[in-house]
């Protein structure tokens, strides 16, 4: 372990793990003090789940009477 809480992985392991490379993304998780697992990240690719919550968030309309862009409009301009 190195400052910052960086982990050193030794050249052996990742040379025969072929997705753990510099820059890639994984995921540590924590099963119990004694072991730590690292998997690679699995992106979210279901890009109808993906648009039907985005849908979902536009059809949420609040109390006020102007839009979304109205109000970061305004918000920028009191900056």
């Amino acid at each position: 372990m190195r400052n910052r809480g960086q982990l050193t992985i030794p050249d052996k392991i990742r040379q025969s793990v072929y997705w753990l490379n510099q820059n890639s993304a994984i995921v540590f998780t924590v099963t119990n003090q004694q072991k730590i697992f690292i998997e690679p990240h699995q992106p979210l690719k279901n890009l109808q789940f993906i648009m039907s919550l985005v849908n979902k968030s536009r059809s949420i309309h609040g109390e006020s009477s102007i839009s979304g862009a109205e109000v970061l409009q305004q918000d920028r301009e009191m900056r």
